[in-house]
């Protein structure tokens, strides 16, 4: 026991910033940084035989990942103006589920003196036990799926709308992470942005996820409105695609 703790332990990785998170683009091996005088490098490890691709500069590809997470950024008068609408959009949906839920449950309240009355007419022996039978097995079914409607509508209230309004806020967080250029903020980021990010000469390719490629178009909407100096979020590509949950 003394001898094996005496054993030479393996050295400790460096904690390089990009270590496992992107692949080749040209082999689809792991892309490993080593440092070389002073510089870090990112290089395919080439554990699938010959690969043509060089090696780039740590900083030319922290750039190029702060790039992507900035072309997903919406400015804070966007966000703002975008979850003020929803949360009209909100009041306005709950009302509606309100006056729906009443209804339903006038309906059970319906359903349930109509039961008594049944249990009535039973005991002065005005309708038979197998005609009370039946009638009541379809009045504790029509009660049952109203129950089923109210729970839905408790389930799925917010459902449309908590998650799109983090959403929204996380774009603008987006923009302020680009602006602190802390690398591992930005790198976590990405990895939100797509999945099996690649680097094939010298740049970075990342597949955007669906609610990310849709706030691209975003992004770009944004910055023509403020090319031409318009503040506006009553933008058709936004609009449009507010029905889906990201």
């Amino acid at each position: 026991m003394g001898s094996k703790s005496r054993t030479t332990r393996a050295p400790k990785l460096k904690p390089y910033s990009y270590r496992g998170v992107f692949r080749c683009g040209e082999c689809d091996c792991m892309i490993t940084t080593e440092t070389q005088k002073g510089h870090n490098y990112l290089r395919c490890t080439k554990r699938r035989g010959v690969c043509t691709q060089p090696y780039v500069r740590e900083e030319a590809i922290a750039e190029q990942v702060r790039e992507e997470v900035q072309k997903v950024s919406l400015p804070s008068a966007w966000v703002d103006a975008c979850v003020q609408i929803l949360e009209k959009e909100r009041t306005h949906h709950q009302h509606a589920e309100r006056s729906s839920v009443q209804k339903l449950e006038s309906e059970i309240t319906t359903i349930e003196k109509k039961l008594d009355a049944l249990l009535d007419l039973q005991l002065d022996g005005s309708i038979t036990h197998t005609e009370y039978t039946n009638k009541k097995q379809v009045l504790l079914n029509r009660k049952t799926d109203l129950k089923e409607q109210i729970a839905v509508f408790e389930r799925t209230s917010d459902n449309r709308f908590e998650p799109l309004t983090r959403f929204l806020k996380s774009l603008n967080q987006a923009g302020k992470i680009t602006s602190r250029g802390n690398l591992e903020e930005n790198r976590d980021f990405l990895k939100k942005i797509g999945s099996n990010p690649s680097i094939s000469a010298r740049t970075l390719c990342v597949p955007r996820r669906s609610p990310f490629a849709l706030a691209a178009t975003w992004h770009a909407a944004a910055c023509a409105a403020a090319a031409s100096g318009s503040v506006s979020v009553d933008c058709p590509k936004v609009r449009r695609v507010w029905d889906l949950n990201p």
